[in-house]
């Protein structure tokens, strides 16, 4: 489950660079122009600067689930919690 979170999280993030990346070369913002060493970005270095915006933006999977759940997946508690839901239900 975690695997697939994280799937949808990257996809998503990538969309958003995807929209901006254009803005981002045609108009850089003041803190990205500031950090190039030529006059006009690169694909590359737009899509790193982005991607470096978002790495305090976008969690990992981890993060998110930790951050709504209060602990990390834990399978053995879900395992248990299975066992006991239907051990009554089919007497095993």
């Amino acid at each position: 489950m975690k695997e697939k979170l994280q799937k949808h999280l990257d996809a998503s993030r990538e969309e958003v660079i995807q929209y901006y990346l254009p803005r981002v070369l045609e108009s850089p913002p003041d803190a990205f122009s500031g950090q190039l060493l030529t006059e006009k970005p690169t694909e590359n270095d737009a899509r790193k600067w982005l991607s470096r915006q978002l790495d305090g933006v976008f969690p990992t999977a981890e993060q998110l689930i930790k951050h709504i759940t209060g602990q990390s997946l834990d399978s053995q508690f879900f395992i248990d919690y299975l066992n006991h839901k239907y051990s009554s239900i089919y007497c095993l």
